[in-house]
């Protein structure tokens, strides 16, 4: 099959998932929008982030709510697996048990009825899935992390610890600030033209103030093809969250203060049947 992302909804809960993957082998993949949660403003609904200031309740209505929306079963809704995000390059794996990791950006499993759930407003959201070997991750890549590493370092654990082959997986980007609003400074653009052959080649905007935009989404497709992930198995949603705050938490647009949405991978029983 190609991986793909479509739209799904679920009573209030609409989410990106590749709804073939999900039929075929009983893999869900969901990347979540901010509708249909508990939380208020400026949380407002869906907020899946433990960290940002919301009511503890909520976040955890709201985790339920969209575990449960996403097909996955009462076992699986009470065994999440999430983690404090510090923008590094740790992976954990996930326990057979509702945990969060501390500094942790990226997750593995190959656990049946374990969700794993990163949260997000601006960042890469990324999931690998090895549907050979039913092994997944879940990756939060900000820039910081994009730089050192953490999407080739995802793929590298999925190998050592389950032998899972880059060539077989599947690669799924959900919704992050674009290029056109995505400005940093031009000493931390020239660290990104340094690693990439893309960027050398101008895939990206140099403003008159000596600022820059480029596209850290573009930049880990990039890292995921160098480890042998092939470009045709990775999709990108191309979803801006800053142009489509409406839709997805946004913390540069919001001014820093608000939710976040999520990127959830869940490998449901193989004794299932999903068609």
């Amino acid at each position: 099959m190609t991986p793909s992302l479509t739209l799904a909804h679920s009573n209030s809960v609409t989410f990106l998932t590749d709804v073939a993957l999900f039929a075929e082998t009983g893999i869900r993949i969901a990347f979540s929008q901010r509708h249909g949660g508990s939380s208020i403003a400026p949380y407002s609904s869906l907020n899946l982030g433990a960290y940002v200031g919301d009511d503890p309740d909520c976040v955890k209505r709201n985790r339920q709510t969209f575990c449960v929306a996403a097909g996955l079963g009462e076992e699986a809704c009470q065994r999440i697996n999430s983690a404090e995000q510090v923008h590094g390059i740790r992976i954990a794996e996930a326990l057979s048990t509702a945990h969060e990791s501390p500094e942790t950006d990226a997750l593995i499993t190959n656990r049946e009825n374990t969700p794993l759930l990163l949260c997000f407003a601006d960042c890469v959201p990324l999931i690998l899935v090895a549907p050979d070997v039913r092994a997944l991750s879940v990756v939060h890549a900000g820039w910081r992390g994009a730089l050192a590493g953490i999407a080739p370092e995802a793929v590298a654990r999925l190998q050592d610890s389950y032998g899972a082959d880059p060539v077989k997986m599947y690669g799924y980007i959900g919704p992050y600030i674009g290029l056109q609003n995505f400005t940093i400074a031009n000493e931390i653009a020239a660290q990104f033209y340094d690693k990439s052959d893309t960027f050398k080649h101008g895939s990206y905007v140099e403003n008159e103030d000596g600022s820059v935009n480029l596209d850290v989404g573009e930049y880990v497709q990039e890292t995921l093809e160098r480890t042998g992930v092939r470009a045709c198995n990775i999709v990108s949603s191309h979803i801006d969250t800053v142009s489509h705050v409406s839709d997805y938490f946004s913390y540069r647009k919001e001014h820093r203060v608000t939710g976040r949405h999520g990127a959830l991978g869940c490998l449901l029983s193989s004794s299932r049947s999903f068609s």
